[in-house]
């Protein structure tokens, strides 16, 4: 009778075990799901300023170019003149892109992989003193 009840416990028991594997491997889905659905927002709101910048400043450009050709007279005067500075830009920018692109960009996917991750720890930790409080 003792084995009966026995077999019955570690039936239970690899049930529980299967269940709870199965809920984990729909938590681990999900938090996957939310996380790349952040990281894809980051990058569509980059990718979007990078076509907003550009497309600003290339009206920019050309009206300091348009302006520039008029008061020396020579409209192709004002393009050369732009067209050096955006040169110099560029350079400044090959030779200061790690400090102003890539270092700043790794540090928004760092931060907003770590953000998620201590939001998720600190509902963890409020569940856990909440079913603590309870119990006392």
């Amino acid at each position: 009778m003792e084995q009966k009840g026995l077999r019955r416990d570690v039936y239970k028991l690899i049930e529980d075990a299967i269940k709870y594997f199965e809920l984990k491997w729909e938590y681990f889905k999900l938090d996957m799901v939310e996380t790349l659905a952040l990281l894809y927002t980051r990058i569509f709101s980059l990718l979007l300023w990078w076509i907003i910048i550009p497309i600003f400043l290339l009206f920019i450009f050309i009206g300091l170019a348009l302006y520039l050709g008029t008061i020396w007279g020579k409209i192709y005067l004002g393009f050369f003149a732009v067209g050096g500075i955006i040169l110099i830009l560029a350079i400044l920018f090959v030779l200061l892109r790690r400090p102003l692109l890539t270092n700043p960009l790794i540090n928004v996917f760092i931060a907003s992989m770590f953000e998620q991750h201590t939001e998720q720890n600190k509902k963890q930790s409020n569940e856990q003193k909440a079913t603590t409080d309870k119990k006392s």
